[in-house]
């Protein structure tokens, strides 16, 4: 039986976050090429409407980047306003730029809290080929405090830095970005996404096995 996250209008509202019927897509912007110039993700980019691409997007708040990837690493920044769990997932598609991604997590402080490679294969994936599928890239965090955080997106292999910043490869081509939260979660939703780090986890060591 497939578990279902439940989040009320109060922990929406504790999130910050606007709901709107249709929240536009953002599209990247120049220059985010750099940890202290990142592209800022506001509350009005969050939403609940359905999409397929994107795991409980009716429970959880996501907002949806276009990405267009030049050869530089792109940064974007977001957010909370409560302890919540993060959630960020980047795809690419046969109707985009296809290439073996990487992404990370900092709190504004530089401080490196998560990164993967090849954790695909979820909602949005093209399982039927290894890059822009199964080498995407997925994870979910524990509960972080109320903060700003980034995101770095860049192209195997590249390493997350603590103190912010990627060393490594910049981002080869174009991708989807879509960051989900959920503010004071419940202890299902806690488990729910522990079983998802696992499997991403799994993937990481996958990754390290992986000739670049």
């Amino acid at each position: 039986m497939r578990a279902v996250i439940r989040i009320s209008a109060l922990a929406l509202a504790a999130f910050g976050l606007v709901t709107v019927s249709q929240a536009a897509i953002v599209v990247e912007s120049e220059p985010n090429n750099s940890f202290g110039t990142p592209q800022l993700i506001g509350p009005e980019s969050f939403t609940l409407d359905l999409n397929p691409n994107i795991v409980n997007s009716t429970t959880l708040p996501h907002a949806t980047v276009l990405g267009t990837g030049d050869g530089s690493f792109d940064y974007y920044s977001f957010t909370t306003i409560a302890p919540s769990i993060i959630q960020i997932d980047v795809d690419s598609s046969p109707v985009f730029t296809n290439f073996d991604i990487e992404v990370d997590l900092w709190n504004a402080a530089g401080t490196f809290l998560a990164g993967n490679d090849d954790g695909g294969l979820d909602a949005g994936d093209d399982g039927t080929n290894l890059v822009g599928g199964a080498f995407n890239s997925r994870f979910s965090t524990g509960v972080l405090p109320a903060g700003t955080y980034l995101v770095g997106v860049s192209t195997f292999p590249s390493s997350g830095l603590n103190g912010g910043g990627i060393s490594g490869n910049g981002a080869t081509g174009n991708y989807t970005l879509h960051i989900s939260a959920i503010a004071n979660p419940e202890p299902a939703t806690i488990l729910l996404f522990g079983l998802g780090a696992m499997v991403a986890g799994g993937y990481e060591v996958r990754r390290r096995r992986k000739v670049a």
